[in-house]
């Protein structure tokens, strides 16, 4: 019977591989349990002194960089029956809630990191989220990552009405625009990078931003590009 385990491809005693089929999702993320983090807790002390806990408030992400696996893996569940707007999905609020108030009363956890590709993507989610944090009694401070476009005025001035978002990672990539485009497929213009920098910087929101050098088919001149976009949103 364990041979039948579905998303697994099994080397056998004769050497053959036994590919089974895929699993489809369970969309409705709040029936699975809570990470039982005490399987790695209790073998060092390491993971009791890290000041941050990582947490995934869903699965996926909506879009088709080519640098991330996602668009990969999302390609596999869609060719295996999967709905393509299935791909990406959070947790309900409360879920999420619930969740971090056990990390908090029984981890003793200090910081919450967001390890989610995106946050922000889901407006309706992120507002709700920011109004429930703030009412749950919760101290931590927390870090999400998030894309430019998606920190709209509103997501930017509920973030900052919560009192507790520490960080905000959002990914240059590479300050070379036409590069970012059409080769990384990140469809965000350098204009949209500073806007939502200065957005930010209106609300007192700390960020960081990732980049990346040598890319494939990266120039050096396209790297000097990245240093001075990253110079220049930051002033």
């Amino acid at each position: 019977r364990e041979l039948t385990i579905e998303n697994l491809h099994i080397k056998k005693a004769d050497g053959t591989i036994q590919k089974n089929s895929m699993r489809y999702w369970n969309n409705d993320l709040d029936q699975a349990p809570f990470d039982d983090r005490d399987l790695y807790r209790d073998k060092d002390d390491f993971f009791k002194t890290i000041p941050f806990t990582q947490i995934l408030a869903g699965r996926g992400c909506p879009y088709p960089c080519t640098y991330c696996f996602n668009h990969g893996y999302k390609a596999i569940h869609v060719k295996n029956g999967m709905k393509p707007k299935e791909y990406t999905n959070f947790r309900s609020v409360d879920h999420v809630i619930a969740e971090l108030k056990v990390l908090s009363e029984k981890y003793n956890a200090r910081d919450f990191f967001f390890n989610d590709s995106t946050l922000t993507w889901n407006k309706k989610w992120i507002l709700e989220f920011c109004v429930k944090y703030k009412a749950s009694g919760l101290k931590q401070t927390f870090c999400i990552n998030a894309v430019i476009p998606e920190l709209k005025e509103e997501v930017c001035a509920a973030l900052a009405d919560t009192g507790k978002c520490r960080l905000i990672r959002f990914g240059l990539e590479t300050g070379n625009e036409d590069f970012r485009i059409k080769t990384l497929r990140k469809n965000i213009n350098n204009e949209q990078m500073i806007e939502g920098v200065e957005r930010m910087d209106r609300y007192g929101l700390r960020y960081s931003m990732q980049m990346m050098l040598g890319l494939p088919g990266e120039t050096l001149d396209f790297a000097w590009e990245t240093i001075e976009m990253a110079r220049k949103i930051t002033r």
